[in-house]
């Protein structure tokens, strides 16, 4: 089976942090680092320019949060995990559906196991999709 390459953007005000999330993403197999934003009305902007299938974001921005950027993006056509230093904004993260709410200091192993959560979401997508096209071949040839 054909590994899926998840195109990722993150969404990092502090230039060190989002240094060291690219750093910790380019080692992780299936992943693709994509672009940064700084701020909100940058996230907004460019997450739909460049089509990810994750986002990787932090909570506050000089000019707004996170959940301004997924309001105004919603439906949301991507996976999210925050990155924060704010554990008291994890309960409305998962309320947008998150797949995981990571503190700061980021701690590689807690991003590499967010990051199977994500490939295992695609894993069953992909499995229900064989699956899917598997019951429309049968009943096309079936002429049914």
């Amino acid at each position: 089976m054909d590994q899926i390459i998840h195109r990722v953007v993150l969404v990092e005000d502090q230039p060190k942090d989002a240094q060291l999330l690219k750093t910790y993403l380019e080692q992780q197999s299936g992943f693709i680092y994509i672009a940064t934003a700084t701020g909100v009305d940058d996230a907004i902007d460019l997450i739909p320019r460049c089509l990810p299938d994750l986002v990787l974001m932090d909570i506050e921005y000089g000019n707004g949060n996170a959940f301004d950027i997924l309001n105004a993006l919603t439906p949301l056509s991507f996976k999210v995990i925050f990155v924060s230093n704010f554990p008291e904004y994890a309960l409305t993260a998962i309320k947008f559906g998150a797949l995981d709410y990571l503190l700061k200091p980021l701690d590689p192993l807690e991003l590499r196991t967010a990051l199977a959560k994500v490939v295992q979401s695609s894993n069953v997508t992909r499995e229900q999709l064989r699956i899917s096209q598997s019951i429309f071949i049968r009943s096309a040839i079936l002429g049914g």
